[in-house]
């Protein structure tokens, strides 16, 4: 019946406790978010490209994402628009990486190695130091890298453009709130542009005012607008005025049938008419 000398119960058989909740492992969820990407959970491949919150996605998964229309984004991706909103990663090759089963056995991987690194320090990209990348070109550094090249004008990466890689929960609303700044940045921009081209094609008029150019129009027909031509009144008092011009030698004013010389040259009858005597 117990109590027989048998058996000594022990205190967590007699007193029942609260069970603790499972509590995720820290370094599997980290090596996760690093090595999977963000919207499928597949394992990253060779293009790799990240949204301006700072996650990793399969450029692949982005693009079906986008020309499937019957299946959004889900509600941490709806920022995602177009292609526009993600960026290429320029990723160094961790030379460790195919070598990554040391003397443990022939089915070990060692999964905390990470097939990127800093191309300046050498620092794996699996989650234990933070990295960034240049919104504008895609170039990963570590931040300990970042740091060094701002020195370097060249080399340094805007503080605009930069954006952490899979940022906790402090960087995740900084992130949030560059990407809102720069989205207003770009719409003003398009704005101007759209202002100035507007601004060009207007021509300003005589009177200050700056109104859009317009070309004139022609009514009616376009012989009604040629002078006629010169009548022979007209003709003679043009040629005229050739003889009575002081700046015209007697020798060019010759040449004209209003010259004194021709007018008292005697001229051939129609019949007998030479034109190599006259």
């Amino acid at each position: 019946m117990g109590n027989d000398g048998g058996s000594i119960p022990r205190r967590d058989e007699l007193v029942k406790t609260k069970q603790k909740k499972e509590q995720k492992d820290k370094d599997s969820d980290r090596l996760t978010r690093w090595q999977h990407c963000h919207l499928t959970q597949e394992a990253l491949g060779r293009r790799i490209v990240a949204c301006q919150l700072g996650r990793l996605y399969k450029k692949e998964a982005i693009i079906e994402r986008l020309l499937d229309q019957e299946k959004p984004f889900p509600p941490d991706c709806n920022h995602i628009k177009s292609i526009k909103d993600v960026k290429d990663l320029e990723l160094v090759e961790n030379p460790s990486y195919e070598n990554r089963n040391p003397s443990k056995g022939d089915n070990y991987i060692d999964s905390s190695i990470a097939p990127w690194i800093c191309p300046m320090t050498g620092i794996e990209m699996n989650g234990r130091f933070k990295f960034v990348f240049d919104w504008k070109t895609g170039k990963v550094l570590s931040e300990k890298a970042n740091k060094l090249v701002k020195r370097d004008d060249p080399m340094k990466i805007s503080e605009e453009n930069v954006i952490i890689l899979n940022p906790e929960s402090e960087d995740a609303s900084l992130m949030l709130t560059k990407m809102e700044a720069r989205k207003a940045r770009e719409k003003a921009l398009k704005k101007a542009k759209k202002e100035l081209k507007r601004g060009v094609d207007a021509v300003p008029i005589k009177n200050g005012a700056d109104e859009p150019f317009k070309k004139p129009k022609i009514s009616g027909n376009l012989t009604s607008n040629i002078p006629p031509p010169p009548t022979s009144e007209k003709l003679s008092v043009k040629l005229g005025s050739v003889q009575k011009d002081p700046s015209k030698s007697e020798v060019y004013k010759s040449l004209f049938s209003s010259h004194k010389s021709a007018q008292n040259k005697p001229k051939g009858h129609w019949v007998t008419f030479d034109p190599r005597y006259n």
